[in-house]
């Protein structure tokens, strides 16, 4: 992990900097145990920041709250990061070279 860890912020150190926004609106389609559907719409939003003197930064300050259902199975540690960190790391290293264990997250601040 150390290793990987090392790997990665070298890589990332360079990329130019700059950043990045991302936003999505999803919907929670769930069919109560009444058969009644319950569409809820929530969004996504991501900002991402390079930096070669404070590093790599991804704030999802504005996502709206959690929603009851079906997404909320899907934690943020245990997919959504997983997510991004392997687009980050697909980023900083598209020969895919660095060995994809935690070590990688520890160069990004979340």
């Amino acid at each position: 992990m150390d290793y990987s860890e090392r790997l990665m912020r070298r890589r990332r150190a360079t990329l130019p900097d700059g950043e990045g926004t991302f936003r999505l609106l999803r919907r929670r389609r769930h069919r109560s145990t009444n058969g009644d559907k319950d569409d809820q719409p929530f969004w996504i939003r991501c900002a991402s920041t390079e930096d070669a003197a404070t590093g790599s930064s991804v704030d999802f300050a504005g996502t709206d709250a959690q929603v009851s259902g079906p997404d909320e199975r899907a934690p943020l540690i245990g997919h959504r990061l997983r997510h991004l960190t392997a687009a980050s790391r697909w980023s900083a290293d598209p020969s895919d070279l660095i060995p994809p264990n935690s070590g990688c997250w520890r160069a990004i601040e979340v």
